[in-house]
């Protein structure tokens, strides 16, 4: 009798001895997904620039920027006294008017506008230079998507602004010899081999 009532005082703890390794192995499966689930997610989250340098280079999403050609190193450039004045490069040295707010407009498409006027990049037909337009933003002249892909292996994480109207075209740095001051910026073909006259370097501002 008394072995009898000390083995079904045993039957608990013998119960949980079985049942630990199976719950321990339970538990690691468990986290093995969540750290697979983990790298997963992080591995298909796009991030398009610099994360920890200074100056922050790259596409953070719509704000202010400074945007330089990668042929030259000139940023585009409005004389902000000027209304509706053409669209050109001049040499990058931070001024207001060499600020830009990159401005989402809905269906990926985005706007390159003045930070000191409000006049947006619009663009004309092809080989004709861009203008600032000021006032309501004119359709899809003024409308482009960003390429990330074709200067992916580029560093500084330079991209091309396809216009949307003008369709096969990119803002270009116009192919002046030598740059200078005042090169105008046009709409051009897409050109094959790419061309650093297409290619941008944002930096980001704030």
């Amino acid at each position: 009798m008394q072995f009898t009532m000390k083995l079904l005082a045993l039957l608990p703890l013998l119960s949980f001895a079985l049942a630990s390794p199976v719950d321990m192995d339970m538990d690691m499966d468990i986290d093995q997904q969540t750290i697979q689930l983990t790298c997963n997610s992080e591995e298909s989250s796009p991030i398009y620039g610099e994360q920890s340098t200074s100056p922050a280079y790259g596409f953070r999403g719509p704000g202010v920027y400074h945007i330089v050609n990668t042929r030259g190193g000139h940023a585009l450039s409005i004389n902000t006294k000027v209304h509706n004045p053409h669209v050109g490069v001049w040499q990058a040295n931070n001024n207001p008017a060499q600020h830009w707010i990159i401005a989402a407009v809905g269906h990926q498409q985005y706007s390159i506008i003045s930070n000191v006027t409000g006049a947006a990049v619009t663009v004309k037909g092809r080989g004709q230079q861009a203008i600032a337009y000021r006032g309501a933003v004119p359709s899809l002249a003024s409308h482009f998507y960003i390429d990330f892909q074709t200067w992916a292996d580029t560093p500084g994480y330079p991209v091309a602004f396809k216009s949307v109207a003008n369709k096969g075209q990119v803002l270009d740095q116009s192919a002046a010899k030598p740059l200078a001051n005042g090169t105008p910026v046009i709409s051009y073909n897409t050109n094959t081999p790419r061309s650093g006259n297409q290619a941008w370097r944002l930096q980001y501002l704030h």
